[in-house]
């Protein structure tokens, strides 16, 4: 499912920001950076609007923090969110689905014991999530991983967009590859995406890469089209482990 805003005019000022994973302390720190305030706006924002690449849960500490503060920027029309894989993973395992992995647990039960949300608004929240979104009136496209074929079938935009297109083989760690689609993109829109963690926003040609690993303890970063420019802010610590890229790489994992 793709989610377009209005045609041409004068955008609102937006603010584009990475992977959280349920780091909330970092992303309230990012929206004092920016000049947001995420309850009530007020005269001193210089930010109307705050829109999320997808993975807002999974190995931070406050997830249910997250999917408060975003369900009402939803709300109030000030922001939201296109679906990411860690979504993903919850979403199937609030339906129910077996085996979910360590940290789709922890947010489970994160979610059980908090006073802000319960599984069936997280639910809510999660079906209505759209793969993409494009905003005609800055010609950007939202997406977690990678932009899909209209024409491919559902089940492979859902992949390619919450997972990103898969070459043939592993690496060597044993994932499978995923095809360095941003390196060649040449497409109309600026497509913001997430999915794989670098140490810097990854920029190429016409994509730019907003997960700078904040949860692997890198940094959270928003990316704001006006200005051409990234703001971002320190994670606290790393509350799990992962591989983080160099933002130059040119390899298989984009």
């Amino acid at each position: 499912m793709t989610v377009s805003d209005a045609g041409p005019g004068t955008p609102p000022r937006r603010a584009f920001v990475g992977d959280v994973h349920g780091c909330f302390d970092e992303l309230l720190a990012l929206f004092a950076a920016l000049g947001f305030s995420a309850q009530v706006p007020g005269p001193a924002d210089r930010i109307d609007e705050v829109w999320f690449v997808g993975d807002l849960v999974n190995g931070g500490p406050k997830p249910d923090r997250v999917l408060t503060l975003v369900e009402g920027l939803q709300r109030s029309g000030r922001g939201g969110f296109v679906a990411g894989n860690h979504e993903d993973h919850l979403l199937r395992a609030i339906d129910g689905a077996p085996n979910p992995t360590e940290r789709t647990r922890a947010t489970l039960a994160r979610i059980d014991a908090s006073p802000v949300i319960d599984r069936m608004a997280a639910q809510r929240l999660l079906r209505a999530a759209p793969l993409t979104r494009h905003f005609a009136d800055a010609a950007i496209l939202l997406v977690h991983a990678a932009p899909i074929d209209p024409a491919s079938d559902a089940a492979t935009q859902r992949q390619t967009a919450l997972y990103g297109p898969l070459a043939d083989g592993a690496d060597d760690r044993g994932r499978p590859r995923r095809i360095n689609w941003a390196r060649d993109y040449a497409g109309d829109d600026l497509v913001l995406f997430g999915h794989s963690p670098h140490r810097e926003p990854a920029r190429f040609a016409r994509a730019i890469c907003l997960d700078t690993g904040c949860v692997y303890g890198g940094t959270l970063t928003a990316y704001l089209p006006l200005e051409d420019a990234f703001v971002s802010v320190p994670a606290r610590k790393a509350y799990a482990s992962g591989y983080v890229r160099d933002s130059k790489s040119t390899g298989p994992y984009l």
